[in-house]
Formats: C-alpha cells, structure tokens, sequence
C-alpha cells in the first residue's frame, strides 16, 4: 500500500510541472522571467544519513467497562518496514486516569507503561528509539493516552492518541466488544538507523 501511495505521489508531482518562476515580458518587450526565491519555496528535505526502516507499535488492550490494561511492542522493522525487525521493545499497559477528551470515543485513558525490556536488539534501538538495554527501564511510568472510536468519518474502528496536542486516528484497530479487546499495529513513522 505504501508503494502505491509512494507511485500515486510521484505521478501528480510530475503532472504539475510548475517550476515556481514565473515567464513574462514587460512593456518595453524585456524578458521578467523569475526564478523561485527562498521566500516561495520549502526547505529541502533532509536526506537520510543511511538505512530506513519502520517504527512499528503492536498491541493490544482490553477494556472491562472501566479501565484498560494490555501490552505494546514497539518494532524496528529494517528495509523501510518490509525487512527483519532489528529491535524490539516490550512493555505493559495500565490505565491511570480516563479521558473524556477524546471526540467520538467510546473510552479513552491515560495508560502508565510498565515492565519495559528490550526483546531484540541489534545495536540500532538506541539510536532509534532512545532506549538500549541499560536505559529502557526509564519507560516505566511514563504516561500515553489512548482511545477507541468505533465510527470515526463514519465508517471505521480506529485507536486515537493525542499527536501534536489533538486527538488523532493513528491506527485502524479490531475490535471485540463481548470481551472488551483492542488489537493494533500503528505504524509510527520512518528512522534511519
């Protein structure tokens, strides 16, 4: 799917064919052809240093009416997110607080992360994730939020966190209500590494 986008992406930029400047002559029949300044264009995008690959959150959490409890893993997968995972981190979830800013969920909490290990480490978990074997346990206590919305733009079971200060669709979920469980695989960006 991220191929397709990735294709998708590259047709309509290439469609475009805008370079920014602007080809014109003024009253005298002198060329006014422009050329795009630093005001009108975005900076470059910083290439990466060396291999990509894909921060990938598993989890899973259960709901009983009142509170959520569950487990996260959170994967280095190599080769832009199709290779090998090349580091792993691990580590429980309790709801602390519920949330009731969460538009549209059905439930929302504050989770405390505990028990954090590293499960798979090739060297590259520091460097991408902040954590090594020796630092992984400062997880512990550290606070996420998360949510359930069953119909967000009205037809999708999404999980929602709070990015950037807004709640936020950061993964499709499925969803089982006769037991209260959550499974998803949010994909959290790309890292070199």
């Amino acid at each position: 799917m991220r191929t397709a986008w990735i294709g998708v992406l590259g047709a309509v930029m290439a469609c475009n064919g805008d370079d920014g400047g602007s080809d014109a002559t003024d009253d005298t029949g002198a060329d006014t052809t422009t050329s795009p300044t630093s005001e009108t264009t975005s900076p470059p995008t910083p290439t990466p240093t060396g291999p990509v690959g894909l921060l990938l959150r598993t989890g899973t959490l259960v709901w009983d009416g009142s509170a959520a409890a569950g487990t996260e893993s959170l994967t280095l997968l190599g080769d832009s997110g199709y290779g090998a995972a090349r580091c792993t981190l691990t580590y429980q979830l309790q709801s602390t607080e519920a949330r009731a800013d969460c538009e549209g969920c059905d439930w929302a909490f504050d989770l405390a992360i505990a028990g954090a290990s590293v499960a798979l480490d090739d060297g590259s978990c520091l460097a991408t994730t902040g954590y090594d074997a020796t630092t992984v346990s400062a997880l512990d206590g550290t606070i996420v939020s998360m949510g359930y919305n069953p119909d967000y733009v009205g037809h999708a079971e999404v999980l929602m966190s709070p990015v950037d200060g807004m709640w936020q669709a950061v993964s499709y979920v499925s969803y089982d209500p006769a037991t209260g469980t959550l499974d998803y695989e949010w994909e959290d960006g790309f890292v070199s590494y």
